[in-house]
């Protein structure tokens, strides 16, 4: 009963996090696709096609798009009779007749087309995006070759965050970008992605040798590419079942030899005990992983609107840019360079803002480990108030900052202790409704540094309190809650040598009080 509960729980904790994994992963490569469409077509919408159709303009249009990363390998403007007319890169492709070719002919029905990661005479991986344009009663198209660099290393963020594979498939199979093991691009992958479906699927699969796998699979927005993300299953089900299998079996055997080998069966006892402490250990670092990426999960909404502000600017701008050229192009007046060059400034402050969001949230994400380090507690408060900040604010609630300036700096792993603040301050936010306020304090006491959480939520029922640090145990089951949250923040404060205290009662708001020791290292002042 007990073991399939367990499983249950961690079962449903890891296909949470794969697909919280695959979301972020097809969100990313989706505006990499679209970021690299949209600046083809703001060429077009630049210049005409006599001004691209020139191969030194065409030059100056590829140096531009260069500096903003090594993602493009070569640029070409086709006509509408499937010539290209003008060809900038590492091959003599101009003049060349692309009429009958499957992505001129879906370019030119489509508007838009993108390939599959494909070889070529190049030998080297590497995709298609084409985009057509009208010009004087006609159409011609803006072909770029991209290299699949980028692709990888957006993948390869997922394998960094989690023991996690993370590729991309096609429709068929195949792979578009490579898998860590066993497997090339353009080869077959022995998973089947199926129907494009909305939203993220997850599926057990098994692979040549049979290893048994989750698959998380989500599919990118107008394309034939799916994002696939596997775990093993053996290496999170497989250790708990042994584990509790192996303490059934010390008990049975410790009934049956008690009496007749008491010292032999104490110590023998005692190395299983040892071992069974390793284990639970092992488990409980996967089980604070699994926390951390659940929590990603929950910032990226908040991490999307912070997003969103700064590209509707940049949206704005660049309508204001084309309208300028519009006119310009339009009534023959003079080019005002003075508000083009202002947009461009706006747009690359809109791009550092957005910037400064990401590495805020991937500086988070990747802090994983069991290392110690000089940790300013103030400050990783405001970054974990940081993520929460805006949804704070949308549902009305403030918060107060009340910290001691002079706070020596604590010695430990900040990444746990921050996971402990998001997971505490998350709670808080979620017992408001309506206006409230969240107040976090600072200070120095004796030896120790005491960081208060208070909130004015509903409160925590008496008869609850014994118990909000057991596992499993929550008053949010009918929320999504899964009663781990509170469990590891203890577990984490505890292996620390710190406590964590909670006063509480129903309608009258709660206090978290955190105590981490000051101990040798933590000689340091902020």
């Amino acid at each position: 009963m007990s073991s399939s509960y367990y499983n249950k729980a961690i079962r449903s904790k890891i296909e949470s996090v794969l697909i919280n994994i695959a979301e972020n992963r097809k969100d990313a490569i989706e505006l990499f696709l679209k970021e690299k469409t949209e600046q083809l077509s703001v060429i077009g919408n630049l210049y005409t096609y006599d001004y691209l159709s020139n191969k030194r303009n065409l030059e100056g249009v590829f140096e531009s798009l260069q500096k903003e990363g090594r993602d493009y390998v070569d640029i070409s403007i086709v006509n509408q009779n499937g010539k290209a007319v003008s060809y900038v890169g590492p091959y003599n492709l101009s003049g060349m007749d692309y009429l009958n070719e499957k992505w001129f002919k879906e370019a030119m029905v489509r508007g838009v087309y993108k390939s599959d990661v494909f070889l070529g005479f190049r030998r080297f991986p590497h995709f298609i995006i084409a985009v057509k344009k009208p010009f004087d009663g006609k159409t011609f198209i803006i072909r770029s070759t991209i290299n699949i660099d980028a692709l990888k290393s957006l993948m390869r963020v997922a394998e960094v965050e989690a023991p996690v594979e993370a590729f991309i498939l096609n429709e068929d199979g195949i792979y578009q970008t490579p898998p860590t093991k066993n497997g090339e691009i353009a080869q077959k992958s022995f998973i089947v992605p199926g129907q494009p479906v909305p939203g993220t699927k997850i599926i057990e699969v098994r692979d040549t040798n049979n290893k048994l796998f989750y698959c998380a699979q989500s599919w990118i927005l107008d394309s034939d590419w799916v994002v696939v993300v596997l775990q093993s299953m053996k290496n999170n089900i497989e250790p708990l079942t042994s584990a509790m299998k192996v303490g059934e079996i010390l008990f049975i055997s410790g009934i049956l030899c008690i009496f007749i080998l008491s010292y032999i069966v104490s110590t023998w006892f005692t190395n299983k005990l040892y071992a069974s402490d390793t284990q639970r250990a092992t488990l409980n670092n996967q089980l604070i992983q699994a926390e951390k990426m659940a929590a990603i999960g929950r910032l990226a909404a908040g991490i999307a609107h912070e997003i969103n502000n700064p590209a509707a600017i940049i949206n704005n701008e660049a309508g204001w840019m084309s309208d300028l050229m519009k006119d310009n192009i339009k009534d023959g007046s003079k080019f005002d360079y003075n508000e083009f060059q202002k947009s461009i400034q706006q747009i690359k402050k809109q791009v550092d803002r957005c910037k400064n969001i990401t590495s805020r949230l991937l500086g988070f994400s990747r802090r994983v480990g069991e290392g110690t380090e000089p940790v300013n507690i103030n400050q990783l408060i405001d970054e974990a108030i940081f993520f929460l900040e805006k949804e704070a604010k949308h549902e009305n609630i403030e918060i107060k900052r009340n910290y001691q300036i002079d706070l020596p700096l604590w010695y430990g792993n900040a990444s746990q202790i921050e996971q402990v603040f998001l997971n505490i301050i998350t709670n808080a936010m979620d017992s408001i409704h309506g206006r409230g306020n969240i107040t976090l304090i600072t200070r120095k006491v004796n030896n120790s540094i005491e960081i208060s959480i208070r909130d004015t939520g509903s409160g925590i029922p008496k008869e609850y309190l014994p118990r909000i640090f057991e596992p499993f145990f929550s008053t949010k089951l009918n929320k999504g809650g899964t009663g781990l949250g509170l469990s590891i923040c203890y577990e984490i404060v505890k292996s620390f040598g710190g406590d964590i205290l909670v006063e509480s009662g129903e309608g009258k708001g709660t206090t978290f009080i955190i105590s981490l020791p000051i101990n040798n290292h933590s000689n340091l002042q902020i």
